[in-house]
């Protein structure tokens, strides 16, 4: 099963793109991934380039808005989550949609891990991972991971060292 997921935001997407069959035993391989503009356009071509996916997996945001900047944000990107959403599912792809809280929580054990916990659990889960990564792109790689594992089954917890 290949998994495109995405974690969006007002000026760029991560993106992720990981593929998981039964003899992998639950750890999916990293395919490709990278950063894209949240344009239209751009998030389109993307999809297009990957038609083969079998689920598409959308961060979406969770947050009140109680600030004029923060509200800004948090609607613009919710926007382009609604953008990803409505163009996969255009183009007959399942689509799941999860906060960060809750992938996180799946993939550490904590909804709150910081991206040095997530770039340690993503470079556990998933083979393939190349060297120099960006926090968005595992981001959206922590979310295939999440996705594309059963749910029923547990991860495990990192642990943060200091």
């Amino acid at each position: 099963m290949i998994c495109l997921a995405f974690d969006p935001g007002p000026k760029s997407c991560g993106f992720a793109v990981a593929n998981l069959t039964p003899e992998m035993r639950g750890r999916p391989t990293f395919l490709r991934g990278g950063k894209v503009d949240s344009a239209f356009d751009s998030i389109r071509c993307l999809l297009d380039e990957n038609s083969n996916v079998d689920i598409v997996a959308v961060e979406t945001p969770a947050g009140f808005i109680h600030e004029h900047a923060r509200g800004a944000q948090l609607l613009e990107t919710r926007g382009v989550a609604g953008r990803i959403d409505t163009i996969a599912r255009m183009r007959s792809h399942n689509v799941v949609e999860m906060t960060a809280g809750e992938w996180r929580r799946q993939l550490t054990g904590k909804a709150n891990a910081s991206d040095a916990v997530i770039k340690r659990a993503v470079t556990m889960f998933a083979y393939g991972l190349p060297k120099r990564t960006n926090a968005h792109m595992r981001d959206a790689l922590g979310l295939a991971i999440v996705v594309l594992r059963k749910p029923s089954v547990p991860l495990g917890c990192i642990q943060e060292y200091k």
